[in-house]
This record gives structure tokens, C-alpha cells and sequence, in this order.
């Protein structure tokens, strides 16, 4: 886990610090350092948890929105569909500009759409096959959330991005589980279309579920 910290030989620093410990006494002669080192081998081993503040500071890289915008507005345009074609580099500045645009795009819901349906799911029958019951009774065999709204006409909702984050590729994974829209090859970068602002990252609820599912494993 890389939020969970063992802490080994390395804890006598540590004791060396704490005048309140009840733990033997810090003085490092070499007496007392074989006496902590043969006490710590015979510890139990503790952990230390990191705050999701601290999480959030590890995981998230940088800001990348000025970066996405910019190229997302050249979309379409005459230079993209023109003089892009001319060299290498312009096709792949043309292939940056695409996915910068895939990224702003507003993110369609369709969980949520049925759910307020009435739809809940998915779940398995005896045969391994996936379906999904409504509130009504009635139940839908189909692959996921999207074939469900396709066939009966649900319309999805559309989540605004309105941010965009450069993170490792462990929270990019972690992201991506919970459905947040995630590209990870961004020039090499994975980036995260994030469609909530105004407060710290560390408040967004998917980023508190993944804090809660990292410290409870």
C-alpha cells in the first residue's frame, strides 16, 4: 500500500526525539542503541497513515488546463484540417489537438440518467449474465448502463469539465475505477478531466472514496 508506513530500525530517530515515549530511553550509547534495536525487533510493527491533504499533494502534479484549452479551441479549425497533414510532427500536433478536445468534452452520465429512472444495477443471474431491474419490476438484460439508456431512450446526463489535472499513474487508475474520465497518454502524461472547481481537490467526494478504500485495505 503506498499509504501505509512500517516503521523498522529507522524508529529509533524518532524515539530519540520523543522525551515522553514509554518506550527505553533515546540516549544513543552503544549500549542503549543494541538495547532499542533488540526491543524494535521484538515490536510490534505499528503504521502511520497519511492525510488525504497529503494524498492529494503526492498524487496531483500539476494544473493542465490552460494547456487543454488552448489546444481544445484549435479543434476543427482550417490550420488543423489543412496544414496538419504536411509533416509528422503536424499529424501528431493534429493527434494532441483531438485528444485535448476528447478531454474538454462535457462527460455523459448514464448511470445516473437511469437511476433516476428507476434502474438499479447491474446484477448477475444464475447464468453469469448481466442485467438491470427497475423499481417497477421490470428487468433488462443488457452489458452496462450505456446499451441500458440506448434502449430505452434515455438520455444522458452531462457532467461540465472544468479542470484539468496531470496525475500519476496510480491515482490515475484509481480515478478511472470510480469512472472519472482519464486520458493516459496525454504527451505522455496521464490527465484527468475533473468536473468540479471552486474547492480544494482533497474535497471532491471521488477523491475522498479513494482515500477511504487506500487506508481501509
Amino acid at each position: 500500500m503506498p499509504y501505509i508506513v512500517h516503521e523498522g530500525l529507522d524508529y529509533i530517530a524518532l524515539l530519540a526525539d520523543d522525551e515522553t515515549t514509554d518506550r527505553p530511553s533515546a540516549t544513543f550509547s552503544d549500549r542503549a542503541l543494541a538495547d532499542k534495536v533488540a526491543w524494535l525487533l521484538n515490536a510490534p510493527q505499528t503504521r502511520t497513515v497519511i492525510t488525504i491533504e497529503q494524498m492529494v499533494t503526492r498524487e496531483v502534479l500539476c494544473c493542465m488546463s490552460s494547456a487543454v484549452s488552448v489546444l481544445a479551441k484549435n479543434y476543427g479549425n482550417s490550420l488543423s484540417a489543412t496544414d496538419y497533414r504536411k509533416s509528422d510532427d503536424m499529424r501528431e500536433l493534429a493527434n494532441v489537438v483531438e485528444e485535448a478536445f476528447e478531454l474538454a468534452r462535457p462527460i455523459d452520465d448514464f448511470q445516473e440518467a437511469a437511476e433516476q429512472e428507476g434502474w438499479s444495477g447491474p446484477l448477475e443471474d444464475d447464468f453469469g449474465a448481466t442485467y438491470f431491474s427497475n423499481k417497477d419490476g421490470t428487468t433488462w438484460a443488457c452489458a452496462n448502463w450505456e446499451a441500458l439508456c440506448s434502449d430505452h431512450d434515455i438520455e444522458p446526463y452531462e457532467w461540465e469539465v472544468f479542470e484539468h489535472w496531470a496525475v500519476s499513474t496510480w491515482f490515475a487508475e484509481k480515478l478511472k475505477e470510480q469512472g472519472e474520465k482519464v486520458d493516459d497518454d496525454f504527451c505522455g502524461l496521464n490527465v484527468w478531466a475533473r468536473t468540479t472547481t471552486g474547492q480544494g481537490i482533497a474535497s471532491d467526494g471521488v477523491v475522498e472514496r479513494i482515500y477511504a478504500a487506500t487506508i481501509a485495505a
